[in-house]
């Protein structure tokens, strides 16, 4: 619902959970000029308020609120960036009176005061943030699979595209942040931003709306601009071919496809079980021929992006199988889509897709990342809904679906 001062609240209320999860989502479109100063703000105010001036302060008045934990997060989801402040806390009917109240205090004060110099950040904490953010992304290529799957991403969309720009900006752009700049990017996203508060778990809905609506009615705030929604990636004319070399021993094969389906399509739960069947699931397709019957990968298999319907085959490879690996992955996809495949891998993959959106429902945490996509394309199912779908897909919707794909963009990374 639509609160006071153009604030959205959504509440998940779910008695399952001992604990709720309440969140603070702003909420930006990607850009390049904006990217590093939305990767660095969430982080830095977590680090400090004006109340509690420093990390040990703060984390110890969070073990007086029952062991309440607070993360800051930074999200890119397609085309958005949300930065995002979290607590976890025991449900309200665990705590003493008025407890709740000061859990609620304690997210407006890392959200609404921070610790201030003027008019900047502390310049203490800005820098060791800063210098965090960097070490972050020159330590990308560590995580060599995830780097190597996030630039096949990246070269999947035209250049200039908000989807090709990278997840916290360049180093370059970190390197050239300037606080007082900062702080007053800050402020305007409090005004302007669009702002909205996601609850999940054992909490009545109304009064936990009428807490947060009351405890940040001051905040002056005018009404947000119209964010854009996630598409559907684009199939290009001709497939995108990228690489990179560094000193490196093994490479890394993405290939990734366009299949025209989102969560917001009513073909996105046989969008899943194609996946599982090409890749995702442990007896896949990818994994059968490419690792057990050739012996060419270290890893492989596959997932979708639920924003974009983007299909994403990756493999880890010795560098002198990448070209065979690669025309492995596109063979099996080839074949699935002529000649289809048996009742037991469409078996495998039904068990497989249920058991895990079952398993994730029994996170608290589940309702609101499910919700943060769908509003990005902007539909929302009920998750009885969602699961109504799963459990209706026939084999013909998944053949139905295969015959969506279509290359995209290659990518290799090796030495």
């Amino acid at each position: 619902m639509r609160g006071a001062n153009h604030i959205d609240y959504y509440v998940a209320p779910s008695k399952k959970f001992k604990s709720i999860i309440l969140r603070a989502v702003l909420t930006l479109p990607m850009n390049k000029r904006h990217a590093a100063q939305g990767a660095l703000l969430p982080h830095l105010l977590r680090r400090a308020t004006a109340k509690h001036p420093n990390i040990a302060l703060l984390s110890r008045y969070c073990e007086e609120l029952y062991g309440t934990t607070v993360k800051a997060d930074v999200r890119r989801l397609g085309r958005l960036q949300q930065l995002s402040i979290s607590m976890r806390c025991p449900s309200p009917r665990y705590l003493g009176r008025g407890d709740f109240e000061k859990i609620a205090d304690l997210l407006y004060e890392v959200l609404c005061e921070p610790l201030v110099e003027g008019k900047a950040f502390s310049q203490t904490v800005f820098e060791s943030e800063r210098e965090q953010l960097l070490n972050d992304i020159r330590g990308q290529l560590d995580a060599r699979s995830e780097y190597a799957i996030r630039k096949a991403v990246e070269a999947s969309f035209p250049a200039g595209s908000p989807y090709g720009i990278p997840d916290y900006g360049s180093e370059r752009d970190v390197e050239e942040l300037d606080n007082r700049a900062l702080f007053a990017f800050y402020r305007s996203l409090l005004a302007r931003a669009p702002l909205a508060f996601y609850v999940s778990g054992d909490v009545n809905a109304q009064t936990c709306i009428a807490l947060l609506s009351k405890r940040f009615s001051d905040m002056a705030r005018t009404r947000p601009n119209a964010l854009p929604k996630n598409e559907v990636a684009p199939a290009p004319r001709a497939v995108r071919s990228k690489g990179e070399k560094h000193k490196i021993e093994q490479s890394f094969v993405v290939l990734t496809h366009a299949t025209g389906i989102n969560v917001v399509s009513r073909e996105f739960a046989a969008l899943q079980y194609a996946d599982a069947i090409f890749g995702r699931m442990q007896a896949s397709r990818l994994f059968r021929v490419v690792r057990e019957q050739h012996g060419l990968a270290y890893s492989v298999g596959s997932f979708v992006s639920s924003a974009t319907g983007l299909s994403v085959a990756y493999a880890g490879v010795e560098p002198e199988h990448a070209g065979e690996v690669q025309r492995l992955v596109r063979h099996e996809l080839e074949r699935l889509k002529k000649s289809g495949f048996d009742q037991k891998e469409f078996s495998a993959a039904r068990n497989m897709v249920i058991e895990d959106y079952l398993i994730d429902q029994d996170s608290p945490g589940a309702p609101i990342s499910s919700l943060l996509v769908q509003q990005s394309v902007g539909h929302v199912l009920s998750a009885a809904e969602e699961y109504r779908r799963l459990r209706a897909v026939k084999p013909a919707d998944v053949r139905a679906v295969l015959a969506h794909y279509r290359p995209c963009a290659v990518y290799r990374l090796g030495p």
